[in-house]
């Protein structure tokens, strides 16, 4: 878990992955803002369940992902986020316990597709887990496809101001998101 959250920054790319993705983000309607975790805590981006016997069974639930991410990277992502850990041996903060961005239970997830995609850009451990080549790739593309939404929103400030799912938008991911 420790890994998971560190990494989570760094990755958020992958969790929400379009400019629709942060418009559902919000701890008040269960879509973390922060690497955070808790016991059986929905506004935590982990959130630790333990079934009939706590010290066997339990499992940890990742609640920043969306339904809208590609499966093999989010599962990649999370999966080296957890060897990271491990081979780092990172200890995990202190469980969330109320508001997690309140009490300040973890680094803070970019609130905007730009700012993921720099935290990407700029990510040594991406770098270091995912390669050079693979990050500059990605990041390219990410940044080209905001690049075309914020030419686009820039003649339609009306569209744009309302928060709404946009025409762009439709057009660009109906038929494959």
């Amino acid at each position: 878990a420790a890994g998971v959250l560190a990494t989570m920054p760094d990755f958020h790319l992958f969790f929400r992955p379009y400019v629709n993705s942060y418009r559902r983000m919000s701890r008040f309607h269960f879509s973390p803002e922060n690497a955070s975790w808790g016991l059986d805590h929905h506004t935590a981006a982990i959130r630790v369940v333990h079934g009939a016997v706590p010290e066997r069974q339990a499992r940890l639930e990742h609640r920043v992902a969306g339904a809208d991410v590609n499966p093999y990277l989010t599962l990649a992502a999370i999966v080296l986020g957890g060897l990271y850990g491990i081979e780092h041996g990172l200890e995990p903060p202190a469980y969330a316990v109320g508001d997690p961005v309140e009490g300040n239970n973890g680094a803070m997830l970019a609130p905007d597709l730009g700012g993921s995609i720099t935290a990407f850009e700029q990510s040594a451990v991406a770098r270091e887990l995912l390669g050079d080549a693979f990050v500059d790739h990605y990041a390219l593309v990410k940044r080209g496809e905001l690049d075309l939404f914020e030419a686009w929103s820039a003649d339609h400030s009306d569209e744009t101001a309302s928060g709404a799912v946009t025409t762009w938008e439709r057009a660009q991911y109906f038929e494959w998101v």
